[in-house]
């Protein structure tokens, strides 16, 4: 199970019947990493699908690393008693150096009284925050780089894995994202809209390629390609759009990256991590 990610939930803003909002899962050893902590967290409760049993089969420790607050990527955390109740779980979210507060304040201002029963740590119990900075870190037996998207209605951390594959969500294109993700041979890029429209070239400013925030799928294309990834896998479907125009993302952005595809829920992506 160290040789893929599954993406338990590829949707953005609001969960329907194609896709959860954002979580991504996969192994290293006996960690199970987790990015983000949308409403696909709630996947791990599923006791029928094999891949899922297999993830969570001898896990010592969760790890979750939160690229930001918005909720369709954290208010998972507060379900994670009922799927993980005794493994030791810690929570790396953004801190000092992308917001002005430890992460552990953060997360204490989303689930405090009255919109939760206790804060987060004392209803999981076995659950450790720290703060998730940009720049390198090594997190079980990874190093993890981080940069800062200020390019959003809040900052975002982009998240890259080892030389393995690199995430982008909820942000603008960006050209830093070409330099985290290059080497990588997977990138997993938001893809918000058609930016199809817009598209001049390769040489386009990256500025035409965004709406209301976010990324146009060719926007994504673009990057990738400047990036040299092999593999451009589209992340956080709107969920406004109806599925045949979130399918028709990938076939356009395929003219610029031929290996484009859309992420889907369950579906696994291959990876490769060191050992």
């Amino acid at each position: 199970m160290d040789n893929q990610i599954i993406p338990l939930g590829a949707g953005g803003w609001i969960p329907n019947k194609h896709f959860e909002t954002a979580c991504y899962a996969f192994r290293h050893g006996k960690n199970l990493f987790l990015l983000d902590a949308g409403s696909g967290i709630t996947r791990l409760l599923d006791p029928t699908d094999e891949n899922l049993i297999a993830l969570k089969e001898g896990i010592a420790r969760i790890l979750i690393l939160l690229s930001h607050y918005h909720l369709d990527h954290s208010h998972g955390l507060f379900y994670l008693k009922a799927i993980f109740p005794d493994i030791p779980t810690y929570l790396f979210a953004p801190g000092r150096g992308v917001y002005p507060r430890d992460a552990i304040d953060m997360i204490d201002t989303i689930f405090a009284k009255p919109l939760s029963p206790a804060r987060i740590v004392d209803i999981h119990g076995l659950m450790e925050i720290n703060d998730l900075v940009p720049g390198n870190q090594w997190i079980g037996g990874l190093q993890v780089t981080c940069r800062l998207q200020e390019k959003h209605s809040d900052p975002s951390l982009g998240i890259r894995i080892a030389n393995a594959f690199c995430y982008a969500t909820d942000t603008m294109p960006d050209k830093g994202t070409i330099e985290l993700a290059q080497g990588c041979p997977v990138l997993l890029h938001e893809a918000w809209y058609s930016s199809r429209d817009a598209y001049r070239g390769l040489d386009d400013d990256l500025k035409k390629h965004t709406q209301d925030g976010h990324c146009g799928n060719f926007g994504a294309a673009i990057i990738a390609k400047r990036a040299g990834v092999d593999e451009l896998r589209l992340i956080h479907h709107n969920p406004v759009l109806p599925i045949v125009r979130v399918q028709r993302l990938a076939a356009e952005a395929s003219d610029i990256l031929q290996n484009t595809m859309l992420a889907r829920d369950l579906l696994p992506i291959g990876i490769d991590l060191p050992g």
